[in-house]
């Protein structure tokens, strides 16, 4: 059972008010010490998983028991791409579909999984292959973080119908990628040698497969993400704007944070590559940005006003600052909204 399913969380909270009932009503016969140190035990652990299962469900951290201890798992082999079967699909109360693959990708070599959110106007244009194109927004999740948080934590999809019937939002493919390959191990989005080449896992693999298997166009995407998901929208489309014309990070940073486990050279290298300004000074062709931080979130707000006075003039660039709100899915979740009216002039 996934860490993220909400039986899990239902059958710990119940067995943690059963044995709390249970010791409340037999405490006078349990006359071991042992057994009452031990009831007590449980009832403490219980409490602290169920406490610890709502956290990971509201913020979208981990979604399996290996991902939450960092344990990979050693026998992943090579998934070969199936094409997307819509009668596979949950069909959400507004007539979307979701569906989740998983495959390796040919370029990354890397083996993981993306999660689609296609609206009724597409699945409706899929099986009557009207040949008609639409967008695509990429939404990156946090690390440690899960592509389905969008869905839960986020609300995506009432959230993208709620804007279509008061601002007209078009329809468009949401791609939710897994960034997290590693578990336990935060390569920020990055082709990290020897390691995991997620860029070219999210700019190629994922990105091919999107274009050969959905009524999708080959260019002019948006990318969001929030937290690390953040950095790595504005570093995708920084990097590719062959593919994406503007991206919204949510508390984002915009200085890679190579984790120390990588040799100094190798973190050298890679500030080097990634050098967002140094990128963006470099660009011919301009990019689109909506910046969105809090200045109560002292941990992206520094960062963000950084990369807003830096970017450079050849880029289009708005900046939301709010006046409180954490680094949590309380303060971000009424922005998507935000995001969402932003897309509508982006699409046009």
């Amino acid at each position: 059972m996934q860490l993220t399913s909400g039986y899990l969380l239902i059958t710990v909270v119940a067995s943690f008010l059963l044995l709390n009932i249970f010791v409340i009503v037999k405490w006078q016969k349990l006359q071991h010490l042992a057994i009452r140190i031990l009831a007590m035990i449980l009832i403490n652990i219980l409490g602290i998983s169920a406490v610890g299962l709502y956290i990971n469900n509201t913020n979208g951290l981990y979604n399996s028991w290996s991902e939450l201890f960092g344990i990979q798992n050693t026998q992943i082999q090579h998934i070969n791409p199936t094409s997307i079967n819509l009668s596979h699909a949950k069909i959400t109360p507004n007539g979307s579909a979701i569906i989740e693959k998983i495959f390796t990708g040919s370029n990354s070599k890397v083996t993981s999984s993306v999660w689609y959110l296609i609206p009724k106007g597409i699945v409706q244009a899929m099986r009557t292959n009207s040949g008609q194109k639409f967008p695509v927004v990429y939404f990156l999740s946090g690390a440690p973080g899960v592509p389905t948080a969008w869905l839960h934590g986020l609300d995506l999809d009432n959230q993208m119908v709620a804007v279509k019937n008061f601002a007209n939002l078009p329809d468009f493919i949401a791609v939710l990628p897994e960034i997290n390959v590693l578990p336990g191990r935060d390569t920020e989005c990055l082709n990290v040698p020897r390691v995991a080449n997620v860029e070219d896992w999210l700019a190629k693999d994922v990105y091919q497969y999107t274009i050969s298997n959905l009524p999708a166009q080959s260019n002019n995407w948006l990318v969001t993400g929030y937290s690390t998901g953040g950095w790595c929208s504005a570093m995708l489309a920084l990097k590719h704007p062959e593919i994406f014309r503007g991206a919204a990070p949510i508390a984002g940073f915009f200085k890679t944070e190579i984790w120390m486990g990588l040799k100094s050279t190798t973190r050298q290298e890679l500030q080097v590559k990634y050098d967002l300004i140094k990128i963006a000074h470099q660009s011919k062709k301009p990019t689109d940005f909506f910046l969105i931080t809090s200045k109560m979130d002292r941990s992206t707000f520094d960062s963000t006003n950084w990369f807003y006075a830096n970017v450079g003039v050849g880029h289009n660039v708005d900046l939301l600052t709010l006046k409180d709100g954490g680094h949590n899915f309380t303060t971000w979740k009424p922005l998507v909204q935000d995001i969402l009216k932003w897309f509508i002039g982006e699409f046009k």
